[in-house]
């Protein structure tokens, strides 16, 4: 039949399909249009071609004028910037006056718009006037943030455009208003329900110094986890961020701790062991030693054949030796490692008997015996002067930064000059340097003390120590040779142990086969003889601490 004799209702359905989707594809299609010029904007900004986004601005008909008119102002603003930048004087000082008269007509009517555009149109008007030196540029920003002051309802969108500002106002040398800004823009953000957003931002906070938000942050972001899963995530991303634990830079033990005693919510029992010890380590970090005393204490009656016991029972005669300056608790805890299967282990806690128990300093050099003397007189004078900063965990050859802070010393520009005796496990060279910062690396793995004694005018005037935790990590098929069709067996092995349940191991490998696996240890068994190359990356709290390269070969029978 041809088509000239279809039914008529045929026709109709066929006609009405067609318009339907022809519809649906032009609406599609406009949004389609509209997200990708908004997305393209930051390209034409770096481009400086402002004219052209423009140009395409102008061919979405039905986008609502506030919208053009911010875009349009945004684009004269960008152009003024720019030059700026370039230095491109004669064209800045050219169409400052006519390009300011333009972008305030563009924005007359903000007050009138949606709150988000409002607010990029205040802020927008302010960055205007701050760029050009204008008199009327306190009246602007006191416009502006009394906008962002009178924000009520708790909108994600609108939590993002004062994060978008929070980052521009690096360009505005204004402490205050970012202060404001960031106040609302935790409080907005507190009250939402977007929980990867949250988590995120409170580890930018975090990274960024502000404990306090991310605080605030990581905290609604417990309330919002659904399972067990996303809360330990959320304690895992907090406690890394707040926790002194060595691998990372600033911390805050006292929330460290808080998000640490959560962990016994979720119940898991490698972490519920894991966490006596860290919050020991914790507090050790942050100059609790009292505290942290207590808590390994804990850990070795509630775990006395933890992998991780001989690394305590040391920071233990540690703390009570050269912090707590208890020596008969020090000598117990040391002589306790007698027998243990770590020989530095072994060597270190019989040095420090020895230094304990018979003040015997026969071996040492000037700067470690002038240290130990004052210790054993308990030379309160000198105690708390000099405070040691470092990663507090590291892995053997790479170098750690020592930094000594001083207190008490003098202030300002009476401030007299130091000498700084360096000693202790940095080998057999004693330093002697007028900077408070030094660099040094440990080829074999193990905890070492490291001491500081500051002299002025050949004086003992003030001392610290440091305990470091230097990790070595050995891959069990590294750089050997296996059978095609055998079992290949790949493991880890880190000394002195980390506490396990806080680590997550990834591993790679290429050759003739690819392998990619997830877990401290596998097994695999190889069909292809050949050379293969793998990479194993090990994180400590989802930070990555370690990446480490390796090599074998899969031979034929």
């Amino acid at each position: 039949m041809s088509v000239r004799n279809k039914p008529a209702a045929v026709w109709y359905v066929f006609l009405f399909s067609a318009l339907a989707a022809g519809l649906v594809y032009s609406q599609t299609s406009l949004a389609v249009a509209k997200d990708n010029i908004l997305k393209q904007y930051r390209e034409f900004e770096q481009k400086g071609d402002f004219d052209g986004f423009l140009k395409t601005l102008n061919k979405i008909p039905d986008l609502p004028l506030f919208k053009k008119n911010y875009f349009s102002a945004l684009s004269l603003y960008g152009k003024l910037n720019l030059w700026q930048e370039r230095k491109n004087w004669p064209k800045f000082f050219g169409h400052r006056s006519e390009y300011k008269r333009k972008i305030e007509k563009l924005l007359s009517g903000s007050g009138l718009w949606p709150l988000p555009y409002s607010l990029k149109a205040k802020f927008l008007q302010w960055e205007l006037l701050y760029l050009l030196k204008d008199k009327d540029k306190d009246s602007a920003r006191k416009d502006f943030l009394k906008a962002v002051k009178g924000i009520k309802t708790a909108d994600l969108q609108t939590a993002k455009i004062l994060k978008d500002m929070i980052a521009a106002l690096s360009k505005i040398e204004d402490r205050s208003a970012r202060l404001v800004l960031s106040k609302k823009y935790v409080d907005l953000l507190s009250k939402t329900n977007d929980f990867d957003f949250i988590v995120r931002q409170a580890g930018n906070f975090a990274q960024n110094g502000d404990f306090d938000s991310a605080y605030v942050l990581y905290k609604r972001a417990l309330s919002l986890a659904l399972n067990l899963q996303q809360k330990q995530a959320v304690l895992d991303k907090a406690v890394s961020s707040f926790g002194c634990f060595g691998f990372g830079g600033y911390c805050e033990p006292y929330y460290a701790d808080e998000f640490l005693k959560l962990y016994s919510d979720i119940g898991v029992i490698p972490i519920s062991r894991d966490v006596l010890y860290l919050r020991g380590y914790n507090w050790e970090q942050g100059y609790e030693y009292k505290k942290a005393a207590g808590f390994y204490e804990e850990f070795l009656s509630k775990y006395p054949q933890s992998k991780l016991k001989d690394e305590v029972v040391f920071r233990l005669g540690y703390i009570y030796m050269y912090h707590l300056l208890d020596f008969d608790k020090a000598r117990e805890y040391f002589s306790r490692l007698e027998k243990s299967r770590y020989p530095q282990l072994r060597m270190s806690a019989s040095s420090q008997i020895s230094y304990v128990s018979y003040r015997d300093f026969s071996n040492l050099g000037y700067n470690q015996k002038t240290y130990l003397e004052n210790l054993f007189a308990k030379n309160n004078t000198l105690l708390g002067k000099l405070n040691i900063k470092a990663q507090t965990r590291n892995f053997a050859g790479r170098p750690v930064v020592m930094k000594v802070s001083l207190a008490g010393l003098g202030t300002g520009c009476l401030m007299p000059d130091v000498l700084y005796l360096w000693s202790g496990d940095l080998g057999d060279i004693n330093i002697s340097t007028n900077s408070p910062q030094i660099k040094s690396s440990f080829s074999s793995p193990g905890l070492k003390i490291v001491q500081v004694l500051g002299l002025i005018a050949s004086k003992p005037e003030g001392m610290d120590s440091l305990l470091i935790n230097i990790h070595k990590a050995v891959v069990t098929a590294a750089g050997k040779e296996f059978p095609a069709q055998a079992e290949v067996l790949f493991d880890i092995d880190i000394y002195p142990p980390l506490p396990e349940s806080m680590l997550s191991f990834s591993w790679q490998i290429e050759g003739p086969e690819k392998i990619n696996y997830r877990g401290k240890t596998f097994v695999y068994y190889f069909d292809q003889p050949g050379k293969y190359s793998g990479r194993l990356s090990v994180n400590f709290l989802q930070k990555k601490i370690l990446e480490k390269t390796f090599s074998f070969r899969i031979v034929s029978k």
